[in-house]
């Protein structure tokens, strides 16, 4: 490997170590020393003799080229890549190619973007910077047996992040698609998915591995064999006729993995050999130091040890180490501390340049960029096109370091979902560390050994941590497809937005609650009206059967006959007022009609909970608005309407015209021209933009979630509750409904002490090895043993479609089930009683007990009253339509991978079958208003005149 980077030049080492040597002496020299200095510094280097260039924009149509690169390293596997000119700046030609163009790479809008940081050099020396090694072992084990965990677990990981990514329809994101750090370790688990899966020749469509490389960047060397690039593209209205066979430059770039010296200690080893041969030459006078400066500006060789993290490594590199002042250690190399916040040796940085120079094996496809404009609009379109997620693993400090260099800190504070890797050292296991620290709301970052705290404008909720040494593959999976459902879109990035957010549920459920106090009062007034009724109905047929017999009996002179005959007068009286009452009540019953009134209420409460479930899973209206349509037509159209917004450059662009089922380009004097300081949204054509130009925005989700909040009030307001004013419920109302939510403490067996506690515990375990295969339909008590961790529902917080099972949709399945069979009970006993009486009534007329049959009758009729004021027969077939519809998303949900339960259209599914169910029991009183009409087959609404024509027999 002959880089020019294996060459470190003498003014570029002069520039490192007068701008170290120059922060650390200003802070003890006068001002006007130190800017002398600073400009004689500055004319020396070769930075100072720069001049800024000129780039002038693409006025013409930009001739982007395409080819083909073969890589020996994996047997054959094959990139795209695409090579832009100089001065394009536009990013639609090149997502036209992507998507859309006959001759591009008709890529499918993905579901998730994962973005790997990690170290700069191969996985295998992460070990090193590892500080909690006893997690990769038991305790006393073998230091070689963890680190060969190590080197074999890491794999493992990627493995499954691969196999995760493909199910879910992901895509990774290489960067600049460069050699090592956790691009490495990706691109070695894409071997392996292949491998398993499919192959390692040819071209991928399970899994986009792409890349963006600038050219212009100066952080980054130029590319290996970037001359046989060139010469391979062709014009991508040209198919592409050959393609270039890439090396296998594995062993040169990484000697440890076979058991030789890494690339960057022979790098050191040269480097110092350089250093010696110059001590040994005859050396030039050092300009005397100012007056009040601590230490000349150029001296030897000066390297920068951060305070405090100086390793084992740096001090066998380094020959020894000085004090903090700038000293020669012997070896003509000069140590100082506190500059810089990474351990990295020069030679670390010229092999982390070679590692650059080169193109990951496994990359699919690769946009090869010369201005930095396109580049950063081409990430900007990228991270607005679906979920991006961050996974880490070790890395440097500055990933964590507050600032425009944290980049972890600024992913997560973004909302980005950023998975942490533990125990893989460097950054990802120090805020992986904080991270649980906050969590567990400890105060253990204010004792010693606690290097990192968790800033507090970052949102802990953003990280997930994988615990590499110990997680199996499935929890892997199951974490990372997690990212799916905990995106954070730009609304939930507004200021504010958290706290907004628990006020607006707080008073949701504060609605709810008033709904449900007062429905509750109106059914206790209903059923007291009713069942009086039915009591007083009863009681005026005794009454009138105890008049009638009296009447044509003999008189008695003692007993109760005999009482009853002394006082028939309040008897007859009795049976004179008793149907007046009833009437009167019936009037009350029919002015009020509490029925109805309970009705509304109740339909407005399961209303407002079921709304409050939708906006907290983000399902289907609440969706997140960051997640990319299957669309690439839209697709492509809304990446450049948000590229416009953020750029205030827009595109002179319009979707390619399908003719004979090929997707062609327009003519160019088909597209309408546009400047580029044009602020009109809708100089980008198409339907999207017309539906926003005519048509009607869509509202943010607070805005939508008020709007069902508004149409459900003002339905119950205008009905018969519009002349009756709503009680306040009791202040502790509010919160004793927040605390009967789910709370997997509430069902665990007791574990007390007392005389059964062992029988308890026992009984628990019972229960747990019975309900091994997760069939808790029939045991309400077994859903928590479903979950590992303590789970509780606060009513405020966003869920997942996990926990939406937990908290909502087994609830409900239970509460159904326990309902069903407490009415089933009920309505076979009330038909026992009628089938009994009526028996009764037959026996009483063959015994000619004539006088006690209409009494029998009334008894049976105020039982079927009963039953139809309750609904029985309508409510028990509501409801187990309920349970059979939730049974069967259970069983369909059961049927899904572990991804597709992370996907955005499951999740839609299962939230809003399940919301469905919820007026099961309400529906029997309230007869809904809203008619759904089925959609048609072509998706027309044009022709409303079919719906009069006659159907056909049998339709």
């Amino acid at each position: 490997l002959k880089c020019e980077h294996l060459q470190r030049p003498s003014v570029a080492r002069a520039s490192v170590r007068s701008a170290s040597a120059m922060a650390s002496s200003v802070g003890v020299r006068r001002n006007q020393d130190a800017v002398q200095d600073c400009e004689q510094v500055w004319s020396d280097l070769e930075v100072g003799k720069s001049i800024a260039a000129v780039q002038s924009r693409t006025a013409s149509k930009p001739d982007l080229r395409h080819g083909e690169i073969e890589f020996d390293e994996t047997s054959g596997h094959r990139c795209h890549y695409l090579l832009c000119p100089d001065g394009m700046e536009d990013p639609a030609p090149i997502l036209t190619h992507m998507f859309l163009s006959t001759n591009g790479w008709h890529l499918k809008p993905p579901n998730l973007v994962i973005y790997g940081l990690g170290g700069r050099n191969h996985f295998v020396n992460w070990k090193l910077e590892v500080e909690n090694m006893t997690a990769w072992g038991e305790e006393g084990e073998a230091d070689y047996l963890k680190t060969k965990r190590f080197d074999t677990r890491v794999p493992e990981i990627a493995a499954s992040t691969c196999q995760a990514c493909a199910e879910c329809n992901g895509w990774f994101y290489f960067d600049e698609a460069g050699r090592s750090g956790m691009s490495e370790v990706v691109s070695d688990g894409l071997k392996v998915h292949w491998q398993t899966h499919r192959t390692l020749a040819g071209h991928k469509t399970d899994i986009v591995a792409y890349g963006i490389r600038d050219l212009s960047d100066p952080q980054y060397p130029k590319l290996a064999f970037m001359d046989q690039i060139e010469e391979n593209a062709v014009s991508t209205t040209e198919p592409i006729k050959s393609r270039l066979h890439y090396p296998n430059v594995k062993g040169d770039l990484f000697p440890e993995l076979t058991g030789r010296k890494p690339l960057a200690d022979v790098i050191e080893d040269r480097f110092r050999a350089r250093d010696q041969a110059q001590k040994a030459a005859p050396q030039v006078p050092a300009r005397k130091p100012s007056k009040g400066s601590a230490a000349p500006l150029i001296s030897g060789s000066l390297r920068q040890v951060p305070e405090g993290e100086i390793t084992r490594d740096s001090v066998e590199n380094l020959d020894g180490l000085p004090d903090n002042d700038v000293e020669d250690d012997g070896a003509g190399t000069a140590v100082s501390t506190g500059m810089w916040r990474d351990t990295v040796r020069d030679s670390d940085r010229a092999s982390f340049a070679v590692f650059k120079k080169f193109i990951l094996p496994t990359t699919t496809h690769l946009i090869i960029c010369k201005n930095k404009h396109l580049h950063h609009r081409l990430e900007l379109a990228m991270a607005h096109m679906s979920t991006q997620a961050v996974i880490c693993a070790n890395g440097p400090e500055k990933y964590i370091t507050p600032g425009p260099d944290g980049t972890l800190l600024n992913m997560a504070t973004k909302g980005s979902p950023v998975v942490l890797l533990h125990y893989t050292g460097g950054a990802a296991e120090k805020l992986a560390e904080a991270v649980q620290r906050k969590r567990e709301n400890s105060q253990e970052g204010q004792k010693v050994g606690a290097t990192f705290a968790l800033p507090d404008n970052v949102p802990e909720s953003s990280f997930i941590i994988l615990n590499a040494a110990k997680d199996t593959t499935e929890k892997v999976i199951d974490k990372l497809t997690a990212v799916l459902s905990s995106t954070r879109d730009e609304e939930m990035r507004e200021v504010g937005y958290s706290q907004a957010e628990r006020q607006r549920l707080t008073y949701a459920w504060e609605t709810s609650v008033v709904y449900q106090y007062n429905a509750e009062q109106q059914w206790r007034l209903a059923a007291r009206l009713q069942y009086t009724i039915l009591a007083m109905s009863l009681l005026t047929t005794a009454v009138t059967l105890a008049v009638e017999g009296l009447a044509g009996g003999e008189d008695a002179e003692g007993g109760l006959i005999g009482y009853w005959q002394k006082h028939r007068k309040w008897l007859v009286l009795s049976a004179m007022l008793l149907p007046v009452l009833s009437s009167f009540l019936l009037q009350i019953n029919g002015k009020f009609n509490p029925v109805t009134k309970w009705a509304y209420l109740e339909h407005a409460r399961l209303a407002i909970v079921s709304e409050i479930y939708q906006f907290r899973t983000r399902c289907d209206a609440y969706a997140s608005r960051d997640v990319s349509t299957q669309d690439p037509t839209s697709l492509v159209e809304e990446l450049l309407r948000k590229d416009a917004i953020m750029t205030g450059f827009h595109a002179n662009w319009s979707p390619p015209v399908r003719r004979h089922g090929i997707m062609e380009r327009p003519a160019a004097e088909s597209h309408p021209s546009h400047s580029d300081n044009e602020a009109d949204s809708g100089a980008i054509a198409g339907p999207m933009s017309h539906a926003r130009r005519g048509g009607k925005t869509a509202g943010t989700r607070r805005e939508l979630f008020a709007e069902k909040l508004n149409q459900v009030t003002i339905s119950t307001l205008s009905s018969e509750l519009n002349t009756d004013s709503l009680a306040q419920p009791p202040v502790n109302r509010f919160g004793d409904t927040l605390a009967g939510l789910f709370d997997s403490r509430k069902l665990l067996p007791s574990t007390q002490g007392g005389m059964f506690a062992c029988c308890r515990r026992s009984s628990a375990a019972a229960a747990k090895g019975q309900n091994a295969a997760g069939n808790s339909d029939y045991n309400y008590n077994t859903v928590s043993l479903l979950v590992e961790d303590v789970t509780i529902d606060d009513g405020l917080s966003t869920i997942t479609a996990d926990d939406y099972i937990t908290f909502r949709l087994m609830p409900l399945l239970h509460s159904y089930m326990e309902t069903v069979s407490r009415l089933t009970f009920i309505s076979n006993v009330s038909q026992v009683m009628i089938f009994v009486f009526t028996a009764s009534a037959t026996m009483l007329s063959v015994c000619q007990l004539t006088l006690l049959v209409p009494l029998v009758v009334a008894l049976t009729t105020a039982i079927q009253s009963a039953i139809s004021f309750a609904q029985l027969a309508p409510r028990i077939r509501n409801l187990n339509a309920a349970i059979l519809a939730l049974k069967n998303l259970r069983v369909w949900w059961q049927s899904l991978s572990m991804v597709q339960m992370r996907l955005p259209v499951n999740k839609n599914y299962l939230v809003t079958m399940t919301e469905d169910t919820v007026d099961a029991e309400v529906s029997c009183w309230m007869k809904s208003t809203i008619v759904q009409s089925k959609p048609k087959g072509d998706g027309n609404d044009d022709d409303d005149d079919d719906d009069d024509k006659p159907k056909k027999k049998g339709q």
